[in-house]
Order: structure tokens, then C-alpha cells, then sequence
């Protein structure tokens, strides 16, 4: 099913040991970009909002939520936590008629809370199996311990790797022990991979059913599958698409989970483990993320040395941990935003892909230039996911430059957003940038606001004193007003544009011809052409990029050559490649994904 637009997920989740708040949670999920999640945090329930639970739950259970003495114990036993009285609520609802007789001395020999819950689960689970209990089995229990250690769904070629060799596991006594224990464990090892069926079991079994002994049995052999897979992708024997998927993603958080310490979290800080994030994401967002670990956990050690009055130890791992990152992020930040939107539409990247980079670009603007390039190609069901992410970008760009990229996303924002937008737009402290986007979105405001706008924009467009601005402004605002007005505005924001010089002069034009007649687009393009020629060869493959349509093929084909042919002699790499960016789309396929990696 193809999700619809305006789609929102929530997601309840409880704190965890040494939570404040719920943002290790986004991080956890990889929400945590600015704007992407918000959290709403969940106020534990009074006794009256367990009765109306209740209540709310019809009979049989409405009429247990009219009985003080029932409710104060479901108070008590779920301490007001809503996930615990679901699942209490949920238990009485099995029962069916039975739950009406529930006395309150059927509840009061309970411990409250989490483990209260699930020790009660648990004895009632064990009392159904009985003799039969898979848990005889030492295979059982040994998956049951290594699925409660695992930090994310295990595939089956992992799980059979991390169960010794002593247990005799093998492809096909495997499907019988997940047989057994098929209530507890979600998932076939292939596609998705095994993962308990509910998301606080782990943390049940882990901390109450594994000893502090078994816990540190269990998690050695994670930690020792990662230093021999981190070993051999570090000495070319392990090829970075062969790393397994899990260890990957969660080695990592494994490590912290088992105090590691900062200098074994350092070997991380690898090629061979950049190449694997890479292979498996298509970026090294992962891998920045991994170094951040380490660079913390360095900052952490050496801040408690000093502030002991010793050197700090780790201040190379700390400088290793900048440079890495910082080599990383400049090699994103190196794309231009165009060759990210051009990857795309070749094919040869993912939007997903795109997304990643465009994380990793350090300079907001970059950053919401990559991402706007992605939406034209964006699905469906991500484009607004993508959009939020692109206007998160925007609005951390200074606010000079907020307007200009706010119009060019316009046809991509749906209009139940724009609104709000426009509110935003209206608190955007640069009276040009203001104005530029208030032309954008001329036609979404209410009727009688629109002249005053016009009024604004016109004023903010005389004050600019390089009078850039003003040609695309009044351009703009043309497209909202009727006859006559609409052709005497264009005609001003014309000769305006017609003003300028050399690549403003080419920009300006450009900017116009999109609200020109079709019978004066193509002499707008030909006389933007005229004007970037007489300067550098980058504005001349900007101009071609955008005037091709009005050429014939073999003319802009001709010309895009000749300048791909010139662009070996400028001398700064990152601008040919902006250059073979603008130009390859222009050039046949074969000759296409010549230049294109």
C-alpha cells in the first residue's frame, strides 16, 4: 500500500536506563534531524484516567472501572505508566466475562511496575507448557538469550553464527527452536530479519531471566564477532559488502552497552569500517556517527584526567576523531548540489542516497540545495518527509537567503502547508528575502492581502541596492494580477533585468522568462545566452543548462561538448565538476555515464 500524503507516525516508547527524555529514543531511530520528529511526552495516569480507560473499553470492562477498590489496585500496579495499563487492560480483556468477578485480592499479591507485569506473564507461560517447556532445550534458551542481548533484528546467517559451535545449531534444527519459542519471536531471518514480538521482552529477559554472568557470556560473543569482523574488513581479507548487516549497525552501541572504553571504540575510526557503513547505507553518515562516539568518549576520559591535574591520554584520538570527520563531511560537502539531483535522475544514485550526503553537508545552504534537488524524484509517500527536511535546511540558512530557496521549493509544498509557511515567511528578519518569497506565494494568500503585499514587495525590491532582486520579485508578482497590470509589472521587471550586467544580467533573465509569453521566452533565453558568453566558462554552461529547450538538439548537444572539451583547462576541480553536472544531462546516454562518475 502506497501511503497517503499527510501521513504522520507515532511511535510510544519508555524511558530506558539513563534517559532524561525521549531523544535517545530519535536517535536510536534516526529521527533526531531538526524538524523531522517532535516528541509528546506522555503524563503517567491518575486513578481517573484508568477508570476511563475502562470505562472507555465497554463491557465487560466498564464495570470494573466503576469500582474504586479495582482501580486503586491497577493504579498501584501499573504506578499510572499507560503502557503497563494497556497491557493490564488487555489481560482483563481475554478474560471476558470472568474479569467482571475480579476481586482486588486477586491483584494485590502483584509487584507493580514493568517487571510486576512481565513475572506474572512469565509464570503463566511456563504453567502452559508444562513438561513440554522448550526450555529444556539448552538450544532454546541459548536463542532466547542471544535475541534478548541484541540491540536490532538478527538475520539467520547471524544468528547461526553467534550460537557455539557446542549447542549443535545447523540450517535446519533452527526452524525447529524458533518453533518453540514462535509466541515470543517475530520475523524470518531473511527479509526481516528475528526480533521479539514485543518491544520491552528484551529488556525483560536481559535484566531479569539472564544473570549478571550470562548477560557478559552473552554479549563477549558479540563483542568478539565484531573485533574479528572490524579486523578483517581493516586488512582487505573481508570485503566491505560480505560485513554483516547487524554488526554494522549496532557493533557500535554494543561496545558503550559494555563500557568498551574509549580506546577500543578508536579502532572503529577505520577505513574498513567507512567502506562498510558506505556499502551498506550508500553513504558514511553511519560512519560520522560512529566517530562521534568515539570523539565523546575520548572528550569524556581526557576532561576527567585534566580536571584531575594529569595530561589528558587520549588527545590523539580526540585530534584523529576531528580530522575524520571533518574529511568525511568536506568530501559531501565537495559534491555540488546539482550532481546530487543529476545522480538521481540518472538513476545511479537513491534519493535515499542523496538524503544521506546532503546530511552530511556541514553549510545549511548546501545542505537545502542538496535536498531540494531531490524532490522532483522523491516517491511519493517520502516526498514530505524529504520536503520537512529541506524547509529544517532552509530556515537554518541565513535569513537573506531563506527567500529566494523558499520560492524554488514552492510547487512542491501541498497547500494545507503553505499557510503556515507563509506565516513563517512573514517573520523572516531580511526585508528582500521577505519579499521574494511573499511573490512565490502571492496567490495562496487571501484575496484582500494581496495588494498590500504587492505594495511591500515592490518597496522591498527599490531598496536593494544591486536591484538583483527586484527583476525576479516584480516577475512574480506579475503572474498573480490581471491585465493590464500583470504586462506593465512584467515589462518593468524586464528592463530591470535588461539593466544589469554580465551574469546578473544572464540570472535576471532567466528569472523573467519563466513568467514570459511562450512567443518571447526563446529571445529572452538567446539574449541571456548573449550575455554570460562574454564572461567565464561557467556562467556560459550554467546559461546552455537552462536555455536548451529552446535550441535544437544537435545545437545544444554541439555546444555542450565544445564546453565539457574547455572545462579541462579550469582550474578549479569542484567547479568542472559543477560544470559536468550542468552539462551531461544535455549529452546522449552513452556519452553520458562516461562523464558522470
Amino acid at each position: 500500500m502506497v501511503p497517503p500524503q499527510g501521513l504522520k507516525v507515532a511511535v510510544a516508547a519508555r524511558h530506558r536506563a539513563g534517559d532524561y527524555d525521549g531523544s535517545s529514543w530519535l536517535r536510536s531511530l534516526g529521527w533526531d534531524r531538526p524538524g523531522l520528529a517532535r516528541m509528546l511526552p506522555l503524563d503517567r495516569l491518575e486513578a481517573e484516567g484508568i477508570a476511563e480507560v475502562l470505562i472507555g473499553m465497554g463491557f465487560p470492562l466498564a464495570e470494573l472501572g466503576q469500582r474504586v477498590d479495582i482501580v486503586s489496585e491497577l493504579h498501584r500496579l501499573s504506578e499510572g505508566d499507560p503502557l503497563l495499563v494497556r497491557l493490564y487492560v488487555d489481560d482483563l480483556w481475554t478474560r471476558g466475562s470472568e474479569a467482571a468477578r475480579l476481586a482486588p485480592a486477586d491483584l494485590r499479591s502483584l509487584e507493580p511496575g514493568l517487571k510486576g507485569y512481565f513475572d506474572g506473564w512469565w509464570e503463566q507461560q511456563l504453567q502452559l507448557w508444562g513438561k513440554d517447556s522448550p526450555l529444556r532445550d539448552q538450544t532454546v534458551t541459548a536463542l532466547l538469550s542471544l535475541l534478548s542481548c541484541a540491540l536490532g533484528p538478527l538475520r539467520r546467517s547471524e544468528l547461526l553464527h553467534l550460537v557455539p559451535d557446542s549447542y549443535g545449531l545447523n540450517e535446519w534444527s533452527l526452524d525447529e527452536c524458533l518453533r518453540a519459542i514462535s509466541r515470543f519471536v517475530l520475523g524470518d531471518g531473511l527479509r526481516e530479519g528475528y526480533v521479539f514480538s514485543h518491544p520491552r521482552l528484551a529488556a525483560y529477559f536481559y535484566e531479569e531471566r539472564l544473570t549478571a554472568s550470562s548477560r557478559a557470556e552473552w554479549e563477549a560473543r558479540y563483542l568478539a564477532w565484531g573485533r574479528r569482523v572490524l579486523g578483517s574488513l581493516n586488512e582487505g581479507t573481508l570485503l566491505p559488502d560480505e560485513a554483516p548487516p547487524y554488526l554494522v549497525q549496532y557493533y557500535a552501541a554494543h561496545l558503550e552497552r559494555a563500557n568498551a572504553g574509549a580506546e577500543t571504540l578508536l579502532h572503529l575510526v577505520s577505513d574498513g569500517w567507512r567502506r562498510a557503513w558506505e556499502r551498506l547505507e550508500g553513504s558514511e553518515a553511519g560512519f560520522v556517527t560512529d566517530t562521534e562516539r568515539a570523539w565523546r568518549s575520548c572528550q569524556a576520559l581526557d576532561a576527567q584526567e585534566t580536571d584531575a591535574g594529569r595530561p589528558a591520554q587520549l588527545l590523539a584520538g580526540e585530534i584523529k576523531c576531528a580530522l575524520v570527520n571533518a574529511s568525511v563531511r568536506s568530501l559531501a560537502a565537495s559534491i555540488p548540489p546539482e550532481l546530487v539531483g543529476a545522480l538521481v535522475r540518472e538513476g545511479m544514485w537513491t534519493p535515499i542516497r542523496g538524503q544521506a550526503y546532503a546530511r552530511l553537508a556541514g553549510v545549511p545552504s548546501q545542505r537545502a540545495a542538496m535536498l531540494a534537488s531531490l524532490l522532483p524524484y522523491a516517491e511519493v509517500r517520502d516526498r514530505e518527509g524529504l520536503l520537512d527536511e529541506t524547509l529544517s535546511a532552509i530556515q537554518k540558512m541565513p535569513a537573506s537567503e531563506q527567500g529566494e530557496m523558499l520560492a524554488q521549493i514552492r510547487p512542491y509544498i501541498p497547500a494545507r502547508k503553505r499557510a503556515e509557511l507563509i506565516e513563517y515567511i512573514r517573520r523572516l528578519n531580511s526585508a528582500g528575502s521577505r519579499a521574494r518569497a511573499l511573490a512565490a506565494f502571492l496567490l495562496d494568500l487571501p484575496e484582500d492581502e494581496r495588494e498590500s503585499v504587492i505594495d511591500y514587495a515592490r518597496g522591498a525590491a527599490n531598496l536593494d541596492r544591486f536591484q538583483t532582486l527586484k527583476p525576479p520579485i516584480l516577475a512574480t508578482l506579475s503572474l498573480g494580477l490581471p491585465e493590464p497590470r500583470r504586462t506593465a509589472l512584467f515589462e518593468e521587471a524586464l528592463g530591470c533585468a535588461r539593466a544589469l550586467h554580465y551574469q546578473s544580467k544572464a540570472i535576471a533573465l532567466l528569472a523573467v522568462m519563466r513568467y514570459a509569453p511562450e512567443v518571447t521566452q526563446r529571445e529572452l533565453a538567446l539574449e541571456a545566452r548573449s550575455a554570460s558568453e562574454s564572461r567565464n566558462l561557467w556562467d556560459t554552461a550554467w546559461v546552455l543548462s537552462a536555455t536548451a529547450s529552446f535550441l535544437s538538439e544537435a545545437e545544444y548537444q554541439r555546444e555542450a561538448r565544445l564546453l565539457i572539451k574547455r572545462s579541462e583547462s579550469v582550474e578549479y576541480n569542484w567547479r568542472r565538476v559543477q560544470m559536468l553536472a550542468l552539462l551531461a544531462p544535455l549529452l546522449p546516454k552513452d556519452e553520458r555515464d562516461v562523464l558522470t562518475p
